[in-house]
């Protein structure tokens, strides 16, 4: 159809939004890792990094993230979830030529999703 927008008929693109995107480790081995800052070596299992999301961002690209996973802490704490394996859920993926700044985590203890 004419007239019709789509993300690739545009020089530029932001995606952003809660990907859910999880990492493939148990959180018993997850967790020890992040508190001794090994954020690279956990990074190795996230799906979006690994292309296990099933979706098609290949065109897209990501900062480098330099901080630990913010998902998911128990609420005014900043103390994973028991029951949870913590990953970055939520994520910033762009196209086109577009100088990224900065790229980090905004911490919210009041709340976690």
């Amino acid at each position: 159809r004419q007239g019709l927008f789509t993300a690739g008929s545009s020089d530029c693109c932001v995606v952003l939004g809660d990907f859910n995107f999880r990492l493939n480790l148990v959180r018993d081995f997850c967790v020890p890792a992040i508190e001794t800052g090994e954020w690279d070596t956990v990074k190795g299992y996230d799906q979006h990094l690994m292309g296990e999301t099933g979706l098609e961002l290949t065109q897209f690209q990501e900062g480098h993230f330099s901080f630990p996973p913010t998902y998911k802490f128990e609420v005014g704490t900043d103390r994973y979830d028991e029951k949870r394996t913590p990953a970055w859920c939520d994520r910033i993926l762009y196209r086109g030529s577009l100088a990224l700044q900065s790229y980090d985590s905004a911490p919210l203890k009041a709340s976690s999703d």
